[in-house]
């Protein structure tokens, strides 16, 4: 007999939209493939947040504000880590819950925003390896010359991370 829908047995015990970060360590790590994605999708990516889970509205309103000045629909703004479920699945942190000195670890899902990424990026590292702009101290340079080298493999997974690319005039 074929059961359709049937999840991962790994995943039963967890109902809880806000779940214990160890039960949901131990799931994905023996449901293998299909329960790292269906984490994914149910805990990572949607719902409401942690950290907005009294005021729903406030999480829409950050979005909305947020997708007007970065021109990409609200919906394709999402909150990851601990914000998102309320405690941390960080190696060597999991299960701290979120308080008032965690930070909101904010991703956007959008082809059109990561390709004005992809050519901020290349222009910038045209201009650093031109010497057409030079870094301001040596902590800039350090971290230019990481960015620089890591930013081609970053791009190249389809990932780029918007604090690579120096904020110049």
């Amino acid at each position: 007999m074929v059961e359709p829908f049937k999840s991962a047995p790994e995943f039963a015990a967890i109902v809880d939209p806000y779940p214990d970060p160890l039960a949901l360590e131990m799931a994905i790590r023996k449901g293998g493939r299909q329960a790292k994605l269906a984490f994914a999708r149910l805990w990572l990516s949607e719902g409401i947040p942690f950290v907005f889970k009294d005021s729903p509205w406030v999480y829409d309103a950050m979005r909305s504000w947020l997708s007007s000045r970065l021109s990409v629909d609200a919906k394709s703004i999402s909150i990851c880590g601990s914000g998102r479920l309320g405690s941390s699945l960080a190696p060597g942190r999991i299960g701290k819950k979120f308080d008032g000195n965690s930070d909101l670890d904010l991703f956007v899902v959008s082809r059109e925003y990561f390709e004005r990424l992809v050519r901020e990026f290349n222009s910038w590292s045209n201009d650093y390896e031109n010497k057409t702009i030079i870094p301001r101290n040596e902590d800039e340079e350090r971290y230019w010359i990481d960015n620089n080298k890591r930013g081609p493999s970053n791009i190249n997974r389809g990932f780029i991370d918007s604090w690579m690319i120096p904020n110049l005039d």
